[in-house]
C-alpha cells in the first residue's frame, strides 16, 4: 500500500476519531476511577522449579469458586474483595501452594509462586502380577457416584470469562481455485464475559455482556460458554458439534470396555486424598481420551482432569487437550468447574494451525430464582452494548492477564482497523480475491466483491451453465446473483438469468428480487418474473449437469421440461420462535415443449439402438402427460413448526440452532380458477422429520410425509405431486430422496404416504476391524418407502460406505414393489 495513503488515513483517524472521543474517554476514566475505591488486586507469576512460567495455572480462594488462571507466560492479575483469605495456587501434576493473605481496600499484593512437581505416593499394598491394578477399584467407585454428581445440581448461575485464540501456521495460496487472502499469524483472538444460567436437566441460557474481537470492534465474539463445558460425569462428554460420536468419559457406565487404567499414586491436598489415574484407550480409533484423571478418595468426586485426544478421532483435527479444575462451591459440598482449557492443532485443505480456548467460571449461585419463562429456548443473547467496552473496563474485569503477544495483537490490529475499513485497503484486497481462476469459473462459480460498498456479484460455474437436453440441444444458462448488504443486517438480492437454446433458437430470461428487511424474524419479501424453462417437477430432481452427461453418454434424456411466462410474489416471516410462515402467489402462461428433430447424432457417445423418450414422461395414473397451453393462478402456503427451537440472538439478527423435537411442515397448494386460469385443485401435505443422536451407535435421520388432493377439478401433470426419484448412478444428497425410483412414473394426484430413514454408524462397526479401521470408513444403512393408490407399496433398502477419501460415499441398493418387481443398483455420492 502507498505510504502517503497510509499516512493520510492515520492523520484522518487521529484528527477526527481520537479528538472526538477524548472528552468522553476522560469522563469515563474519572467515573470508573471513582468506582475502584473498593478494589483490591493480587498479581504475580506462577512458575515451575526451573523458574519457567506455568501457562494457565489455577488460582482460587479456598472453599470457593472465585478464581482465575495465569496466562500463557504464567502471569496473573486478579481483583478480589478486601478481606482475609486462603489463596490456592495449583497446576495439574504439581503440588498446590496455599497463601494466607489479608488485603485492604485499594491495595495490590504481589506474589511470585513456585510450584514443585507432585510426588505421588503409591499405596503400600502387595500387588501380584495377576492382581487387578488398584485404579480399577477407584474408577468403579467413581462410576457408582457418576449419576449422583451429574444430577445433584438442580439450578445454578455463574459468571464466565472466555478467551480464544487461533493462529494459522501454514496457509495455501489457493483453495479449490480461489485465492486465499489471509496470512499466517493470529486470525481470531477474542474475549467475552457472560452470565450463565442452568436448569436441570440440560437447559442453558447465556447473556454475553462484554465482547472484544481483535481488529474487529463492530463485530461480536463467537465464544459461547454453554458450549465450552465438557462434563466428565456425562457418559459422552461432547456433543455432535465437536465429534459425531461424542467422547467417552473415563468414568462412563461402559468405560471399562474402552479404557485401561493405571494407578499412579496419591497426594494429600488441604486434607483430601487425591488419586491420580492414568487412562489408556483400548483402541485408538474409538472416541476416547488419553491422559490422567484425578479422583478424590472416599467422595470419589473428580478433582481435575488432564486429558488429550489423539489424531484422527475428529476430522481435520490433529490433537486436542482438555484440562479441567474443579472446586467446592462456598457453603456446600458441591464441586463445580472453575477453569477449563482446550488446546488444539488442525489441518484442513492445506491450512494448518493451533489455538486454544480458556474459560474461567466464578460467582456460583446454586439456588438462584429465575423469572417465569426465563428459559425460553434462547441459549445465547448478546447485548447491544457488549462490543462497546473500552480498555479501562477490560483491565478491570479480565481475570487472565494478556500475554505480550496478545497485547501486541490488540494494539496492531485495533490501530489498523480504520485502515482495513478504508476504501483503498478493501479495494486492494478485492483486486487479489477477484482474480478469476479456471476452478472458480468452471466448477465452483466466480464471485466479484466490492467490500467497501458491501456488495458482491456471483456467477454460476460453467459446468452448470453449459448444458444439453433434447428440447433445446446445446444451451447456455447464465445466472447471476447480486447481493447488497444494508445497514442493520438487512440484505437485498437481485437474480437475473438468461438462457439460449442453440437448436431451439429461443431466448429465455427471468429476473428475481428479494429483500430481507427484518433479520430477527427472517422477514423477506420477493418478486420474480420472466419467460423461462422449468422441470415438470419444480423440485428439480435431476441437475442439468447430470442430465447432460446421461443424454450425451447414454442417450437417456431424464429431464422433462415445459415453458412458462410468469410473475410471482413470495413472503416469509417467523410468526413466533419455531413457527415460520412462507407463502407465494403466482400467475403463469404454461406451454408444452417437445424434443427437437434437428439434433445431430455426432454429439452422442452411446452407439446402441436406444431412442430418446418423449418430453412427456410415462405415468401410471395419467396415460397421456401431454398438455395444451393454458394459464394457471396458484397460491401456496407453508408452515414450518419446530417446538422448543433453540436460537442465538444478536442485537440485529437471530441464528436458529436445533430442537429436541421433530420438525413439522404443513403445506397447502391451491389452483385458483380465476382470471382465465385453467386450474382448480387443492393439495394438502405434511412432513415430519428428525435426527436422533444415538451416541456411540451413530445418528439416525428419518422423515415421514403424507398428502392428498381434496379437489382435482382441473389440473395438469406439473400440478401432480412428484417424488424425488433417481435413475442415474449419481445420488444427490438429502433425506427424502429415493435411490432407484423413476422420476415421474409414480407421480400422483391422489393420496400418498412416504417414509425415509438413514442411519450413519460413524464408524461404530468398522472401527473394531483390524486394518480396515485404518481407512476410517463409516457405515451407513438406508431405507425408503412409498405408497400410492395406483401402484401400492414400493420399498428400497441400501447399505453403503462413506468418508471414502474423507468425502465420498457408495451405496448398494435394491428395491421391491407390490407386484414383485426387484431392481438393484450402485449409487455414488458425497458423504463426509
Amino acid at each position: 500500500m502507498n505510504f502517503f495513503v497510509v499516512k493520510g488515513l492515520f492523520n484522518e483517524y487521529i484528527n477526527n476519531y481520537i479528538m472526538q472521543k477524548s472528552i468522553y474517554l476522560l469522563c469515563f476514566i474519572l467515573f470508573w476511577s471513582s468506582l475502584q475505591v473498593q478494589a483490591a488486586w493480587i498479581k504475580g507469576k506462577i512458575t515451575d522449579a526451573q523458574g519457567e512460567g506455568l501457562p494457565f495455572a489455577t488460582l482460587h480462594i479456598l472453599n470457593t469458586t472465585l478464581g482465575t488462571t495465569s496466562n500463557e507466560q504464567g502471569n496473573f492479575n486478579y481483583q478480589i474483595p478486601a478481606g482475609s483469605y486462603t489463596l490456592v495456587f495449583q497446576y495439574i501434576g504439581y503440588k498446590a501452594v496455599y497463601k494466607e493473605v489479608t488485603i485492604a481496600e485499594n491495595q495490590t499484593l504481589t506474589f511470585d509462586i513456585q510450584l514443585q512437581p507432585e510426588a505421588f505416593q503409591l499405596q503400600e499394598v502387595a500387588v501380584n502380577a495377576s492382581d487387578e491394578d488398584p485404579a480399577y477399584a477407584i474408577i468403579r467407585n467413581a462410576m457408582a457416584k457418576r449419576k449422583q454428581y451429574l444430577e445433584e445440581v438442580e439450578t445454578y448461575t455463574c459468571q464466565t470469562y472466555l478467551k480464544g485464540l487461533n493462529r494459522m501456521t501454514k496457509v495455501p495460496k489457493k483453495v479449490f481455485g480461489n485465492t486465499v487472502t489471509i496470512d499466517t499469524g493470529v486470525v481470531y483472538f477474542s474475549e467475552s464475559v457472560s452470565a450463565l444460567s442452568y436448569r436441570k436437566p440440560d437447559q442453558f441460557k447465556e447473556v454475553m455482556t462484554s465482547s472484544k474481537v481483535s481488529g474487529r470492534s463492530q463485530t461480536f465474539s463467537f465464544n459461547q460458554a454453554s458450549e465450552m463445558y465438557f462434563n466428565p460425569y456425562e457418559n459422552l462428554m461432547a456433543t455432535k458439534n465437536f465429534t459425531e460420536r461424542g467422547l467417552i468419559s473415563p468414568i462412563a457406565n461402559n468405560a471399562m470396555t474402552f479404557y485401561r487404567y493405571k494407578y499412579k499414586g496419591m497426594i494429600e491436598e488441604n486434607g483430601l486424598l487425591i488419586n491420580k489415574i492414568e487412562v489408556i484407550p483400548r483402541a485408538t480409533e474409538n472416541p476416547t481420551l488419553y491422559g490422567h484423571i484425578y479422583i478424590i478418595e472416599d467422595s470419589w468426586r473428580i478433582h481435575s482432569t488432564d486429558l488429550y485426544l489423539g489424531a484422527g478421532v475428529v476430522d481435520f483435527v490433529d490433537s486436542v487437550s482438555i484440562r479441567q479444575v474443579f472446586a467446592p462451591v462456598k457453603g456446600s459440598d458441591v464441586w463445580m468447574p472453575i477453569s477449563q482449557k482446550f488446546d488444539f492443532t488442525f489441518k484442513v485443505f492445506g491450512f494448518e494451525g493451533v489455538g486454544y480456548f480458556v474459560c474461567i467460571y466464578s460467582d456460583y449461585n446454586l439456588s438462584p430464582e429465575f423469572a417465569r419463562r426465563y428459559f425460553n429456548n434462547e441459549v445465547l443473547a448478546i447485548q447491544a452494548e457488549a462490543n462497546k467496552k473500552d480498555s479501562v473496563y477490560w483491565n478491570s474485569v479480565r481475570p487472565v492477564p494478556l500475554t505480550i503477544a496478545e497485547i501486541k495483537d490488540y494494539r496492531v490490529k485495533d490501530s489498523l482497523e480504520v485502515i482495513k475499513e478504508s476504501k483503498v485497503y478493501k479495494d486492494s484486497v478485492d483486486r487479489k480475491r477477484n482474480k478469476p481462476s479456471f476452478t472458480s469459473v468452471f466448477s465452483l462459480g466466480y464471485t466479484y466483491r466490492n467490500s467497501f460498498r458491501k456488495y458482491r456479484l456471483s456467477f454460476d460455474p460453467l459446468a452448470n451453465s453449459v448444458l444439453y437436453n433434447t428440447v433445446e440441444g446445446w444451451a447456455v444458462n447464465l445466472k447471476t446473483t447480486f447481493r447488497k448488504d444494508l445497514p442493520n443486517e438487512r440484505t437485498l438480492f437481485i437474480e437475473p438469468a438468461l438462457r439460449y437454446g442453440f437448436s431451439s433458437q429461443i431466448f429465455y430470461g427471468k429476473l428475481g428480487a428479494s429483500y430481507v428487511y427484518n433479520p430477527q424474524k427472517f422477514s423477506r419479501i420477493g418478486v420474480e418474473g420472466g419467460h423461462f424453462i422449468e422441470q415438470l417437477n419444480d423440485n428439480n430432481p435431476i441437475s442439468p449437469f447430470t442430465n447432460t452427461l446421461y443424454t450425451l453418454l447414454f442417450r437417456e434424456n431424464f429431464m422433462k421440461l415445459y415453458e412458462k411466462s410468469y410473475a410471482k410474489v413470495d413472503f416469509r416471516h417467523e410468526i413466533t420462535n419455531g413457527l415460520m410462515l412462507t407463502t407465494n402467489v403466482s400467475f403463469a402462461q404454461r406451454n408444452p415443449l417437445f424434443n427437437r428433430t434437428n439434433l445431430s447424432d455426432t454429439y452422442y457417445v452411446y452407439g446402441g439402438t436406444r431412442e430418446f423418450t418423449p418430453n412427456a414422461p410415462d405415468n401410471l395414473e395419467l396415460p397421456n402427460t401431454n398438455f395444451a397451453a393454458h394459464q394457471a393462478l396458484q397460491f401456496e402456503l407453508q408452515l414450518r413448526i419446530r417446538f422448543k427451537q433453540e436460537y442465538i440472538t444478536y442485537p440485529e439478527e437471530k441464528f436458529i440452532l436445533s430442537s429436541k423435537f421433530p420438525t413439522i411442515y404443513l403445506n397447502y397448494s391451491k389452483g385458483l380458477p380465476w382470471l382465465n386460469s385453467s386450474v382448480d385443485f387443492d393439495l394438502v401435505t405434511a412432513v415430519i422429520s428428525d435426527e436422533l443422536p444415538m451416541g456411540l451407535a451413530g445418528t439416525s435421520s428419518w422423515a415421514i410425509g403424507a398428502g392428498t388432493f381434496l379437489n382435482t377439478n382441473q389440473m395438469f401433470f406439473m400440478d401432480y405431486y412428484h417424488f424425488l426419484g433417481n435413475q442415474t448412478l449419481l445420488q444427490p444428497q438429502g433425506l427424502g430422496r429415493f435411490f432407484l425410483l423413476d422420476y415421474y412414473t409414480y407421480s400422483t394426484n391422489k393420496a400418498y404416504l412416504r417414509a425415509h430413514w438413514t442411519h450413519h454408524f460413524n464408524g461404530a462397526i468398522l472401527s473394531f476391524i483390524p486394518l480396515i479401521k485404518k481407512l476410517k470408513l463409516q457405515e451407513v444403512l438406508s431405507a425408503n418407502y412409498l405408497y400410492t393408490e395406483k401402484r401400492g407399496h414400493y420399498a428400497e433398502f441400501g447399505v453403503g460406505l462413506e468418508h471414502i477419501f474423507k468425502f465420498f460415499r457408495v451405496d448398494y441398493v435394491f428395491s421391491l414393489t407390490e407386484q414383485g418387481n426387484i431392481a438393484e443398483g450402485i449409487r455414488f455420492g458425497i458423504g463426509f
